[in-house]
């Protein structure tokens, strides 16, 4: 995804799978992310964007668009299992909560005006800093 932004190379991979699209793939693919989210606490984007470009030919902004509509569902469950399981700080739950409401209403409007490979190079580079960052967690770095 870094190499096609700095490329400005655009796939259109919907015309090469001729426009087909399996529910059952993409329920599959959600009940893994499902998994991993529920694991992980990472939201499922780093997942989701990724498979809705590669795999089911969408364009970066609708794969964002898409997942972040079905991370409601994916927010509504994990959270009810982790507040049960009494592993949530409720008062940093609703403040950071108030942050990403303000802060997803201005991305949404901000992302109309960001070229598709700006966008994708943006993903792609959070992406790799937050994996190098596990990483060196990992390896007491």
């Amino acid at each position: 995804m870094i190499y096609e932004s700095f490329k400005g190379l655009e796939k259109n991979f919907r015309e090469a799978r001729g426009q087909e699209e399996s529910k059952k793939l993409k329920l599959a693919i959600g009940f893994l992310v499902g998994i991993v989210t529920g694991l992980t606490g990472l939201g499922g984007g780093f997942l989701l964007v990724p498979a809705f470009i590669y795999i089911f030919g969408f364009d970066i902004k609708l794969a964002v668009g898409t997942s972040m509509a079905s991370f409601l569902s994916m927010a509504a469950v994990s959270s009810a299992f982790k507040f049960y399981e009494g592993v949530v700080d409720l008062i940093a739950a609703l403040y950071l909560g108030t942050g990403t409401l303000i802060g997803a209403q201005i991305g949404a409007l901000i992302v109309k005006l960001i070229p598709v490979r700006v966008l994708k190079a943006i993903f792609g580079l959070t992406f790799l800093y937050i994996s190098f960052r596990f990483i060196l967690f990992f390896c007491n770095i």
